[in-house]
């Protein structure tokens, strides 16, 4: 298109030449009688001209363009005509990018680069964080629902099995959904995120900011800025609190109690369903809670490991951990030296990924052998009963139970009981992966392209594709596309 004054019938010209030179190139006035005004800020135009760099024409003039009006400018990746986050265009005129995944119980959720979250499933307590009880992505996807917002920007966010927590920017944390037990940490057990928005509840008081949480079934721990976990809700071993009889968080404020001595400064926590390690800044690991399949890795039979315990006997595992994930009863391990993955604890279906395993490891035994991938692993999620790795070519595999399509092959076969990972393959998502995370009986990959595709147990829209029929049972997770979060 042309600059300003030189497109279409311009009548302040008479003698038929062009408006914007002379036959000896010298300039003159433009249509609109201005001799420099063409496209500039303040300069006249009509329809169908255009204004230069990242100027627009409205209302007969150039005008400085802005993010929201629809027009991609200059510095704008995208502009959706408005100023909303996670809608795909974030307020900032860049594209909404999903930063982080995380599957609960029966809910999944997304963090979004605009710093807000996106949360599908079972929403019969809150914990997907709309102001109501209603199931989301079992008729309409998960685009559709309310983006979480709360008083800062979150940095990450944890499902646990009826709840949900984020860490924010400025180190608080705020959780909804389900509070009995404490698991919210508000000193009280009102549902938070069932009749109101999480943001109305605050964040919980634990004394110091965090850096780093999860969510276990019944309860949630924080890493805090001191380098020492703390953890809340139902009581037991896995609140790394001498006192196991005493629920944290339903009358008290988390940070009433003692931190959990773990012996010295820590760089990571992990919450599994009812059993928590924490990363020394020693390499190594601390795991306290239940360990009746040997899920702990202590090479201990004991099936509850109070923390006094923990600190004097740490996980038998190789060192150190570059990443480390619980299931219900197991749990998987990358290594950062030698790159493998290992895990231990309950062996039924293949969880494992060892054929031919007829006995749990870690309970007499030291875990630490290599599960066969067939490639170099850099992500690892565990759910009830299967497990799953990203590798580095992106490509997910997954083994154990398949009852509901977990594993994504298009089948119900148990993988891992009597064939490698390996031999099954890598699942069909229809692109490489950078993440994975598992929820009870179903599973969520990230891909590098940005999208969310999920399979498994489809009960109450946990996969977000607008149906509660269950997929990767009898078809490849590939076939049902990506889930729309925004």
């Amino acid at each position: 298109m042309l600059a300003c004054g030189t497109a279409g019938i311009d009548d302040s010209v008479t003698d038929g030449s062009n408006s914007d030179s002379t036959e000896t190139g010298v300039a003159t006035t433009t249509g609109d009688g201005d001799m420099s005004c063409d496209g500039e800020l303040g300069c006249a135009c009509a329809l169908n001209e255009t204004c230069v760099d990242d100027l627009m024409c409205s209302e007969g003039t150039c005008v400085s363009s802005t993010c929201g009006d629809g027009v991609i400018s200059a510095g704008e990746s995208c502009d959706d005509a408005n100023v909303t986050n996670s809608d795909g265009c974030n307020a900032d005129c860049q594209p909404t990018e999903v930063v982080e995944i995380s599957a609960g119980g029966y809910h999944t959720c997304a963090l979004f680069n605009s710093g807000e979250a996106r949360c599908w499933g079972r929403g019969n307590y809150g914990q997907l964080g709309q102001g109501n009880t209603n199931l989301i992505g079992d008729s309409e996807t998960p685009a559709s629902a309310l983006a979480i917002v709360l008083a800062a920007p979150i940095i990450s966010i944890r499902a646990g099995d009826q709840h949900t927590c984020a860490l924010l920017d400025t180190g608080g944390v705020a959780c909804w959904g389900l509070a009995a037990l404490g698991r919210l940490g508000y000193a009280n057990t009102s549902n938070i995120g069932d009749d109101e928005l999480p943001v109305v509840a605050g964040t919980v008081q634990l004394g110091e900011v965090a850096i780093a949480i999860d969510a276990g079934d019944t309860y949630t721990c924080a890493l805090l800025n001191t380098g020492y976990p703390i953890c809340w809700g139902s009581g037991g071993y896995h609140l790394g609190q001498e006192d196991t009889n005493n629920h944290l968080g339903d009358d008290e404020h988390p940070g009433s109690a003692a931190v959990i001595d773990v012996g010295s400064t820590s760089s990571m926590i992990v919450a599994g369903s009812s059993s928590a390690c924490a990363l020394r800044d020693d390499d190594e690991l601390i795991c306290w809670g239940n360990n009746s399949y040997g899920e702990l890795g202590l090479v201990s039979l004991s099936n509850q490991i109070p923390i006094s315990q923990a600190i004097g006997m740490p996980a038998q595992i190789p060192k150190p951990p570059l990443m480390l994930d619980f299931g219900s009863q197991h749990a998987c391990a990358i290594f950062k030296d030698t790159n493998h993955l290992s895990c231990w604890g309950h062996h039924a279906s293949g969880r494992l990924g060892y054929p031919g395993q007829a006995e749990d490891i870690g309970d007499n035994e030291q875990p630490g052998n290599s599960v066969v991938l067939g490639g170099t692993p850099i992500a690892v999620a565990t759910g009830d009963a299967h497990s799953c790795a990203v590798l580095e070519d992106g490509d997910v595999l997954c083994w154990g139970q398949a009852s509901a399509g977990q594993l994504g092959y298009g089948n119900t076969n148990i993988i891992g009981d009597n064939e490698t990972p390996e031999a099954a393959g890598a699942v069909a998502i229809g692109g490489p992966a950078v993440a994975v995370t598992a929820g009870r009986q179903h599973t969520c990959a990230l891909r590098d392209d940005n999208e969310v595709v999920c399979w498994g147990e489809g009960s109450w829209g946990a996969l977000g594709y607008g149906t509660p029929a269950d997929i990767g049972d009898n078809e490849t997770p590939e076939t049902a596309g990506v889930v729309e979060v925004y």
